[in-house]
Parts: structure tokens; sequence; C-alpha cells
């Protein structure tokens, strides 16, 4: 599952996974993002009940976003902030420099079995 997902999204660019359908909807690097993180926690905590890949790799902290997010509940806004904050669209300008940021897209974690690493 995971190489298509890395497949689908490897050549996107982050005005595309930042790309929102239609006023009121989410991103696709949130719905991805959404997609990982429920997986991390069905198979790491709730069934080896073992610690998220989330939380040890301090994804929470990077992302600015509580340690239990996990997308279900969130207002738009918050559903928004991180995704633009980390990878803005290239309309976005830096205040600092004046130039348009680019973005090094993350690799989507395999929740593989710890015991398997």
């Amino acid at each position: 599952m995971h190489s298509m997902l890395d497949q689908a999204v490897g050549e996107m660019t982050a005005d595309q996974l930042n790309f929102r359908p239609q006023e009121g909807g989410v991103s696709g690097f949130f719905s991805l993002w959404h997609f990982v993180r429920t997986e991390d926690n069905v198979i790491n905590w709730v069934l080896q009940q073992q610690p998220t890949v989330w939380l040890d790799g301090g994804h929470d902290e990077a992302f600015g976003l509580p340690h239990n997010a996990q997308g279900t509940g969130m207002t738009e806004d918050e559903a928004n902030a991180g995704w633009s904050a980390m990878y803005p669209p290239s309309s976005a300008t830096s205040a600092r420099s004046g130039k348009r940021p680019t973005a090094t897209l993350p690799r989507c974690p395999t929740m593989r079995s710890r015991a398997a690493r």
C-alpha cells in the first residue's frame, strides 16, 4: 500500500498537495497524512501496544500539532495550518528573502512491525 502511495504522490509539487478542490475541503496532503497517521495509531498503538511513529519521530512537534492529533475533529483552519506552513504553495513568498519557497516533500513512513525493523 505504501509503495502505491509513494508512487501516487512522489512527483507532486507542494502546490498540488496543498490544493483544496472546494472551499471547506481538505488538501491531498492532509488526506494522506490523516490516512497514514490513523494507520500508525491502529497498527503501532492499538495492535502492537508500541509508541507511534508520529511520537517516536517527534513529528507532532515538527508539525506543531498536539501529540494526539490525527485529523478527526479538526477545524478547517487547524486542518490547513500545519501543511501550508511546512510545505507552502509556490504562490507564497518569504517575508525575509522575498523569494518563493521550495519544498522537499516527505516520504510516507512505513508502519510495519517494529520487530521487522
